[in-house]
């Protein structure tokens, strides 16, 4: 990915890119313990819905109860917890979709800044299907990996002028962490301290996009 600008990979090692930004959306704590919780409702064996289902499909050999058959067997919610996760990282039309979109790298020199990173990198538009819908990841210091659905949008990010896109970047970087904010150096302390974790995604997919300076 680091050797050019247009970012021309073979299926499978694309693939395994687009998978791993899925995964970064996906794969933080806050997420998979809700999402954790939510399955653990489920099979609560206080849901009717449960209790329902195992009494309509109990052998002879099962307990009468489902709360007999969860104190006689493993829990099936971490299991199913964590095969529901792979499924959402491995969604097959989200991963299509970021294969399809046009792949490029801006690449800076001599920045007053270098880029941040942190424990919530991705900037992305509300959604990745409509025309000028993107995804922006900080992968080094100095580069920023830009998936668009047309060359139009690749450009107008490129061509935002350099300081307002490492700003707004790095803003976002910051604002959108829970814990951790990374850079090279501690020059953008003062600059993560008073944006830390002020704002919160409603859902991992709802990530602040970027807009051009008026």
């Amino acid at each position: 990915m680091l050797s050019g600008d247009r970012v021309e990979w073979p299926n499978t090692p694309r693939s395994s890119w687009s998978r791993f930004i899925i995964s970064l959306m996906l794969r933080n704590p806050e997420f998979v313990s809700q999402h954790g919780a939510r399955v653990a409702a489920y099979f609560s064996p206080t849901s009717p819905e449960i209790n329902e289902r195992y009494l309509k499909y109990r052998t002879a050999d099962d307990p009468e109860t489902y709360e007999e058959f969860l104190a006689k067997n493993e829990h099936p919610a971490a299991r199913v917890s964590a095969r529901s996760l792979q499924a959402q990282i491995d969604h097959p039309e989200v991963g299509t979709h970021l294969n399809k979109m046009r792949w490029s790298l801006a690449t800076f020199t001599d920045m007053r800044h270098s880029f941040l990173t942190s424990d919530r990198p991705i900037i992305m538009s509300n959604g990745l299907m409509k025309k000028h819908d993107h995804l922006v990841i900080p992968i080094t210091p100095s580069k920023l990996f830009v998936a668009t659905n047309n060359e139009e949008t690749s450009a107008l990010i490129r061509n935002m002028g350099e300081l307002e896109l490492i700003r707004q970047i790095n803003h976002r970087v910051a604002v959108q962490a829970r814990r951790f904010v990374y850079g090279i150096d501690d020059s953008q302390l003062r600059f993560v301290e008073n944006r830390l974790g002020k704002m919160e995604p409603l859902t991992p997919l709802e990530y602040p996009k970027l807009t051009a300076p008026s």
